[in-house]
This record gives structure tokens, C-alpha cells and sequence, in this order.
């Protein structure tokens, strides 16, 4: 692979304009890119509540959970959520919403590699690919952290790329674009992308590449990694868990993109 090495860079999380405008494209109506729109959360939360957690209330930990989308609608359901995102701002808003609608949630902004997800859990979430963009060791060290949170039995609930969506990442022709204000930034800028990929590893590379004169140049470096099956199992395995069920979506809603792995913790 040329270009960037993998995960030499990440975007930065917990920048707190980053954030406000990452938050911004979660709550957006318009598109699935950072959260799902609404609905489709709602027919998400109602397979994990029926299916996974059996209808009976849980202890749930929800990682990279962002503005609490989920773990909002599961409180709502009866269950007791605790949610960990490094975004100062959706964080913020989870626990706006939490205290307004009086639902059973607590938000702590912590990085996911540093968090005490403490004993006793029920539930375990990682969802919209957030595992495949750790490099290997630090995905280790989620899966280790959500094991050490379960009872024995307890879910871990994993939702994962599929391959030829990584791969559509690091093939995706180069581009550039006049950008008026945007995510990566809010004054007049030049957003460039690129994109490597190595199917040897299952490792996509995306730089965006922001020109904001007379400010320098800044990049922003994303890698995702896809695995199959067999790469997700051992892995699993190492952290405690059983060999994963795998499910093509939440139930009938269903994104191509992904696919929903659901492991018992030994």
C-alpha cells in the first residue's frame, strides 16, 4: 500500500468545533452517514430489545455511542444504559436528552481504549463499524474491556463492515471539492480525497486533505479494516467469547454496508 500508513492519523474526536459539527451530520434527517436516521433507529432498538435482551431489562453499555441515540431509546424501553464517546458535544447533547426525558442513562466522555466499562453487564454495543477503524491491538483492547464488563452469557453486539464496502473506500477515485463550510471546517476551504487499498490485509486508507489559506495544509487519515468471519472469531475468542452469530441486519432493517455479529461471553 502507498500513501498514508495505516492509522497514522484519526479525526479528531474531541476537537470541540469538530465536534459540534460531527454532531450536527448525527442528528441530520437527510442522510445515514454518521447516525441513522431516526426510524431506522427505532427498528434497530426494537430487535436488541426483543431479540437480544429478551424483553426484560438490562444493563447495557453502549461504546462510541455518540449523541445516545440508542441507548436513549433503550432507557425508554426499561433498560439502564451507560454510554462512552470521546465527543465532547454528543455527549453534551446525550445528556441533555437524558435528564429532559428522565430516561435511566449515564454519558461519561472517555476514550473507549481508557474506559472502565465497569462488571455486571447485560449488554455490550459497539455498533456502525466503530471496531474496524482501531488498529488490531486496540480492537483487542475493546473486545478485552467489554468482556471483562459481562456476566458470563452476557451479548456483546457487534455491527462490522462488509468487505466490499472497506474496499470501495480505498478504491474510490481521488476528488476535490470548493467547500463553502463543512464538516472539517467551517471557513471557505478545499477538501481533497484520497484513497488506498490493500487486499491482502483488508486495510482501506482515506485522507482528507483540507486547504484553508493561508493556513497550512491539515490531514485527516481514516483506516478501516474488513474482516471475515474467520477474522472476527479468533478474536472474539481471545477476549472470552463464544463464537459469534451473524445476522444480515437489526431485524428487516437492513444495510448493506454492514453486518450484525452477536457474541455470549463464556
Amino acid at each position: 500500500m502507498t500513501g498514508p500508513a495505516p492509522w497514522s492519523g484519526r479525526l479528531p474526536w474531541d476537537d470541540p468545533g469538530f465536534s459540534e459539527r460531527m454532531l450536527a451530520e448525527h442528528l441530520s434527517q437527510q442522510h445515514d452517514l454518521a447516525s441513522r436516521r431516526l426510524p431506522t433507529i427505532d427498528e434497530h432498538v426494537a430487535w436488541i430489545h426483543e431479540e437480544v435482551l429478551d424483553g426484560e431489562p438490562s444493563d447495557v453499555v453502549d461504546l462510541c455511542c455518540g449523541p445516545g441515540l440508542y441507548t436513549h431509546r433503550l432507557a425508554a424501553l426499561g433498560h439502564t444504559c451507560t454510554g462512552i464517546d470521546f465527543s465532547p458535544a454528543a455527549i453534551r447533547h446525550a445528556r441533555r436528552i437524558a435528564e429532559r426525558d428522565g430516561v435511566a442513562c449515564a454519558y461519561r466522555r472517555e476514550d473507549v481504549l481508557e474506559a472502565d466499562t465497569g462488571v455486571g453487564r447485560d449488554l455490550v454495543m459497539l455498533l456502525f463499524g466503530d471496531l474496524d477503524t482501531f488498529p488490531p491491538d486496540d480492537a483487542a483492547r475493546v473486545l478485552a474491556s467489554a468482556g471483562r464488563a459481562l456476566d458470563p452469557g452476557g451479548t456483546l453486539l457487534l455491527e462490522v463492515h462488509v468487505r466490499a464496502v472497506v474496499e470501495a473506500m480505498g478504491t474510490a477515485p481521488p476528488g476535490r471539492e470548493e467547500v463553502a463550510a463543512g464538516l472539517f471546517s467551517p471557513e471557505p476551504h478545499t477538501l481533497d480525497t484520497s484513497g488506498w487499498w490493500d487486499p491482502e490485509t483488508g486495510i482501506a486508507v482515506r485522507r482528507f486533505r483540507v486547504t484553508a489559506p493561508p493556513a497550512a495544509a491539515v490531514d485527516h487519515i481514516v483506516t478501516t479494516q474488513a474482516r471475515d468471519a474467520a477474522g472476527y472469531a479468533p478474536m472474539l475468542e481471545a477476549a472470552g467469547f463464544e463464537s459469534p452469530a451473524r445476522y444480515e441486519s437489526f431485524g428487516s432493517a437492513a444495510d448493506p454496508a454492514f453486518v450484525v455479529l452477536a457474541s455470549r461471553r463464556r
